[in-house]
């Protein structure tokens, strides 16, 4: 099984409560897991959660 984790910051809105970058550096130690990615506004046009969903 391959598991893709998208962590995101939502420009501060999550960012400034909770280490995202711990977050994510968490997950890619969790079995299964073969995809992180840590964006600051992943909702946005052209970011990776849009291009790993639409392929």
């Amino acid at each position: 099984m391959n598991i893709g984790v998208f962590v995101c910051g939502c420009s501060g809105n999550i960012s400034k409560h909770i280490d995202t970058g711990k977050v994510a550096k968490e997950a890619e130690t969790l079995d299964d897991v073969s995809f992180v990615d840590n964006q600051a506004h992943l909702c946005a046009p052209g970011f990776a959660i849009r291009q790993a969903i639409y392929r």
